[in-house]
């Protein structure tokens, strides 16, 4: 396995993000990525919380510590979930971007699309929000397309 690289990218969104406490223009993401040779490069992500005291720094550095429970085997999941609730009990955004990168490195050991990739049960957050995500893909491109809906006003 070669070294992987641990990296933050700032996303911009293009319809801002908005709930009742922020409204949100750009998304920082900690990006990891693993070139194993032959055009095989995976990819995990995970996405700082404040709420939970995460910062970008926090999770490259987690996650960077951590790179060692990653199964030689890409197709041993069951090893990396054991060693994922060891290392990260209450999970987070680094258990997140190792859990993405492992699934995306089965996925192409198999030779299939990481949204065609069964899921492994209890995996914290990968296969579910990415096959949730590519599921529906035709669906979210087209809403993704179109002008943001205006928000509901309710009146008392």
């Amino acid at each position: 396995m070669n070294k992987p690289r641990v990296y933050t990218l700032d996303v911009h969104l293009e319809v801002p993000f908005q709930i009742s406490r922020a409204v949100r223009t750009e998304k920082r993401v900690v990006i990891v990525e693993l070139d194993e040779g032959g055009g095989r490069v995976s990819h995990g992500e995970g996405s700082p919380d404040p709420f939970f005291k995460e910062t970008s720094e926090s999770i490259e550095a987690d996650v960077r510590s951590a790179l060692d429970i990653i199964p030689d085997d890409p197709s041993d999941l069951g090893t990396l979930k054991e060693r994922l609730d060891e290392r990260f009990p209450h999970g987070g955004a680094a258990a997140c971007a190792l859990d993405t990168l492992a699934h995306d490195r089965a996925a192409q050991a198999a030779g299939v699309p990481l949204w065609k990739f069964p899921r492994a049960r209890g995996h914290r957050c990968a296969t579910d929000l990415v096959h949730h995500r590519y599921r529906r893909a035709a669906l979210m491109a087209e809403r993704a397309a179109a002008p943001p809906r205006r928000a509901s006003t309710c009146s008392r």
